[in-house]
């Protein structure tokens, strides 16, 4: 976008059951979607699956924009929730979140639009070897830097961060190594 346009949806009644009246309900919370799947051929001999057979489970809230849940496939059986306000939350087996974020890049992250946004903290990925050498990756989007073209608002960055040598349910910040940046 050229502009920083306000994008801010219509007010729409406490009981709206639009798809985006769901959302705005709902957006602010992680949900599962548990679909049951049918692998392998021969069709399976079981009848479609039918509306009751799809549910919602609930698994935490207080986010302000989830974007995403990574499992660091460490052994932990922690989930890691990113919200794209700039933070990554640990979710722990037992289904609590912690207190304090395991990484927080708000100060690195461009202002948002209130409503709607497609920048942000929007994607985490953790190395395959993350329970050894703690190495994780981010993309996010970043105010636009002293070379980024004067009618971009933002820059993208993919970066390279550490755990925390301390506590294992920090990522350290500033480890941060810049991998790659696109105006």
């Amino acid at each position: 976008m050229k502009n920083k346009e306000r994008l801010v949806p219509p007010e729409y009644p406490t009981k709206d059951h639009s798809r985006a009246g769901i959302w705005r309900r709902f957006g602010r919370s992680v949900l599962v979607l548990a679909v049951p799947l049918a692998t392998g051929c021969p069709a399976p001999s079981t009848p479609e699956p039918r509306a009751r057979d799809v549910a919602l489970q609930l698994v935490v809230e207080g986010f302000v924009s989830p974007v995403g849940m990574v499992a660091a496939n460490d052994g932990s059986g922690r989930l890691f929730i990113l919200d794209q306000v700039g933070t990554v939350s640990i979710v722990g087996p037992d289904g609590n979140p912690n207190p304090a974020p395991f990484l927080d890049l708000r100060d690195r992250i461009d202002e948002l639009m209130p409503g709607f946004d497609e920048r942000g903290l929007l994607g985490l990925a953790f190395h395959p070897d993350y329970a050894t050498n703690g190495r994780l990756f981010v993309f996010y989007t970043a105010p636009k830097g002293p070379d980024t073209p004067a009618d971009f608002i933002s820059q993208t960055h993919v970066s390279e961060f550490r755990v925390s040598a301390d506590d294992p349910d920090r990522a350290d910040a500033a480890s941060e190594r810049v991998l790659l940046t696109i105006d």
